[in-house]
């Protein structure tokens, strides 16, 4: 999956992994964009920031893919697609695995090859969502983001994006952290 997705977007950084990419075409002549799905499983995020790897090794199975230099473990990842000539949009974007999660939305700019997103990060995710399990309270502390996570937004070249994180963020738990988290520019 990782040689396909980096076909689509020029994205490089995933590797391995398979999945399923679903996608209903307009009618020819037609300016709408096409409108898709897809989902991903048992994939690596290879030579990230350090940051992000920092964050991740908060698993034990965090620390041993840093160590082995084999970049971090997701198991699923599901989004919704839009694409046309120019540009992909993903929205609904949920990338999780033992060592973190991800929630966001982004746009790909094809022609100028950057990339704009904003979502919220969770690490430890595993140990950090077991609090959803709780009726009412695992919702009001974290949901399905969990208790500790930090908003984050990434801009600028699709190979070397720059990355802004909100640390308050990580101190409101999932309901107030919304407050915090970033738009998503020109979405």
């Amino acid at each position: 999956m990782g040689l396909f997705v980096r076909g689509l977007s020029g994205y490089a950084g995933i590797a391995g992994g398979y999945g399923k990419f679903a996608v209903l075409l307009p009618r020819p002549g037609s300016d709408a964009p096409a409108a898709g799905t897809a989902s991903m499983r048992n994939f690596r995020l290879m030579d990230q920031s350090f940051l992000v790897r920092l964050l991740g090794a908060g698993s034990f199975a965090g620390i041993g893919d840093l160590i082995d230099g084999n970049g971090l473990l997701f198991d699923n990842l599901t989004a919704d697609l839009s694409l046309t000539e120019r540009r992909i949009g993903v929205t609904r974007l949920r990338v999780t695995g033992p060592s973190a999660g991800i929630t966001a939305e982004a746009f790909i700019d094809r022609d100028a090859d950057t990339v704009h997103a904003a979502g919220v990060f969770t690490p430890v995710y595993s140990l950090n969502t077991l609090l959803r399990c709780i009726p009412l309270l695992g919702d009001a502390l974290g949901g399905d983001e969990g208790l500790l996570a930090v908003a984050f937004a990434v801009e600028g070249d699709i190979e070397n994006p720059g990355i802004s994180i909100d640390p308050l963020s990580a101190l409101a738990p999932g309901i107030l952290r919304r407050l915090f988290e970033y738009d998503l520019p020109g979405g």
